[in-house]
């Protein structure tokens, strides 16, 4: 009702550990019920970010069943209408500092991503040529990259630099800004060049969509945060 009032034509649907039993996308009520207020509301989820993964990847899971509960969420998606999974590479399941990771791991995914038409974006927080020999093992049929803009901003990477090198494998972008080193702050108070990166993505024909994943209000207007950020991203967008 919200999303449909404020005119917001999507969302990006997201799960993590806490609340994994509880959340919606887990049961076939859950799911019915996503789906149908999607159509009721003409509100799209055409993505799926998995918290969930992050917080347990599965060289340090802890004795959960993170392969079973990743193909519960495949299984889920295209009846939610959603086709990319979002898997964040970055803090307690980064790669950067990790030698010989299980990567068949998420190769033996493939069969299910290819049955349910779902493609996982990973998430990284690698300087770009580490980026792009990462994503290069993997097939572009069914994996890609979620570009995130603050992330990015805060690790001091160059998004030119980035983009030209694996803008043609980013399925899905996060717009966010952080300070260099720093947190998540309002857009247009951190470090994240949005000129270059939408400049980028332009360049490099990116077909997917941008998902505000922005800071919170400090005043609990969380609404009223969220349309002054897209307000933002349209003028960076009129910009570009």
């Amino acid at each position: 009702m919200i999303a449909r009032q404020n005119r917001l034509k999507l969302i990006e649907w997201t799960i993590d550990t806490l609340t994994y039993f509880q959340n919606p996308i887990t049961n076939k009520v859950g799911i019915e019920k996503i789906a149908h207020l999607s159509n009721v509301n003409n509100v799209g989820v055409p993505s799926v970010t998995c918290d969930y993964y992050m917080e347990n990847p599965h060289w340090d899971s802890n004795g959960i069943d993170i392969e079973g509960g990743l193909i519960e969420i495949i299984e889920a998606m295209p009846m939610i209408g959603a086709h990319i999974l979002v898997l964040p590479l970055v803090d307690n399941s980064s790669i950067s500092d990790k030698q010989n990771i299980d990567l068949d791991f998420f190769s033996g995914l493939t069969s299910r991503l290819s049955n349910r038409n779902v493609r996982i974006a990973f998430e990284l927080d690698l300087e770009p040529d580490s980026a792009l020999r990462f994503i290069e093992s993997f097939n572009p049929e069914h994996f890609g990259i979620n570009y995130d803009i603050g992330n990015s901003a805060s690790l001091g990477f160059n998004p030119r630099e980035e983009i030209s090198k694996y803008g043609h494998r980013i399925l899905n972008v996060h717009i966010k800004d952080r300070l260099l080193g720093g947190s998540t702050v309002p857009l247009g108070l951190g470090s994240a060049d949005f000129k270059s990166v939408l400049e980028e993505l332009q360049r490099s024909s990116f077909p997917g969509n941008f998902i505000l994943q922005t800071a919170r209000a400090t005043d609990g207007d969380h609404l009223g945060e969220l349309l002054r950020n897209i307000d933002f991203f349209k003028r960076a967008l009129i910009d570009a």
